[in-house]
């Protein structure tokens, strides 16, 4: 099952986020609207698509909302990228641009924005979109400041980030900030239903597993999440004590990298145990799978052991493309913590 939000440009849809639009159009509304904006968040929570939904407000003159008719003439260019006054600029697809190319955002592609962004306006407005801004590397980042330093009547800049923390301080203090929320469980659960038309089950597991991102959530959806969760519960449930035990788990965890991808193998014993620290301090907690109470519950009582998983977790991100005996030493030590066991290294 493929589950895929339409990209941003297009999307007609922002769950969650009507805090986030109010403090958008108050401002607009009170003729002191910044000509910098930063929108923060994680993954998946809609920061492009407030932003691509903010831009085609501006560009349409303003309004009582920020949402556009869809047979807006604005909604129709925004959407095919031919609108003369929108200029955006987004990483390069590292599948297109290969493994070998750094994923950043250079110079040259923001002095040809820039450019863009000082021809004469056809309309009221013009609007430039950098997309995960936070991959601007430090010359693109200076070129960028010279345009927020000096603003020209009638531009606006509309940045998105995962965190704040990554840009030159001087590029931040001349940015209004707006931080998204994660959206409520339940409204995202229903809206997976309705939406996309997916089994309830599976859209509970998502919605919990993606803590309140749309975007996460559907790509779990997209790679049968609630299935290898409940796998991986099930082999933690019925792993042994003992080195047979961390043997056992090792092979469990390996055959679920050969059934999914690692990046989903990493998020989802991340958020088992995540789920396991937070029953341990006393947050509810509705089971996902069959065991997985008793599985949170055990895993609680060895917290010491818990946090070093999170940094195997890593190394096991950033050895996906080494060798599998690389992998197989990593997976027996997040087999040996997740158990509290003794670690042991193959001879």
């Amino acid at each position: 099952m493929t589950v895929a939000p339409p990209l941003p440009q297009h999307n007609p849809d922002l769950l969650g986020q009507s805090a986030a639009e109010a403090v958008l159009l108050r401002a607009h509304q009170s003729g002191r609207l910044p000509h910098g904006w930063l929108f923060l968040g994680r993954y998946g929570l809609g920061k492009a698509t407030l932003a691509f939904r903010f831009a085609r407000f501006l560009l349409a003159g303003g309004g009582e909302s920020l949402a556009l008719p869809p047979e807006h003439p604005v909604v129709t260019q925004v959407a095919a990228g031919s609108h003369p006054d929108l200029v955006v600029v987004e990483p390069k697809d590292p599948k297109k641009a290969g493994k070998s190319v750094r994923v950043e955002i250079d110079v040259e592609r923001i002095r040809i924005a820039i450019d863009r962004l000082h021809r004469t306006a056809v309309g009221q407005a013009r609007v430039l979109v950098v997309d995960q801004a936070h991959l601007l590397n430090a010359n693109a980042a200076n070129a960028l400041l010279k345009t927020l330093e000096e603003p020209r009547p009638g531009v606006f800049i509309l940045l998105t980030a995962d965190a704040s923390n990554r840009f030159p301080a001087t590029i931040h203090s001349r940015l209004a900030k707006l931080r998204l929320q994660p959206v409520a469980k339940p409204a995202l659960r229903d809206w997976l239903v309705s939406r996309h038309a997916v089994d309830r089950h599976a859209a509970e597991v998502a919605a919990e597993l993606a803590q309140g991102s749309p975007g996460l959530a559907c790509w779990l959806l997209s790679a049968d999440a609630a299935a290898h969760y409940g796998q991986l519960v099930e082999r933690l449930a019925e792993a042994g004590a003992g080195e047979a035990g961390v043997l056992a788990l090792a092979d469990g965890l390996d055959t679920l990298l050969r059934n999914a991808e690692v990046q989903l193998t990493v998020e989802l014993l991340g958020r088992l145990v995540r789920r396991a620290v937070g029953q341990r301090f006393g947050e509810a907690t509705s089971p996902l799978a069959p065991r997985e109470s008793d599985v949170l519950h055990a895993l609680g009582a060895r917290l010491d052991r818990l946090w070093q998983v999170w940094d195997n977790l890593a190394r096991l991100d950033e050895e996906a493309e080494r060798l599998s005996l690389d992998r197989r030493l990593i997976l027996l030590d997040i087999a040996a913590d997740l158990l509290g066991a003794e670690r042991r290294r193959p001879a």
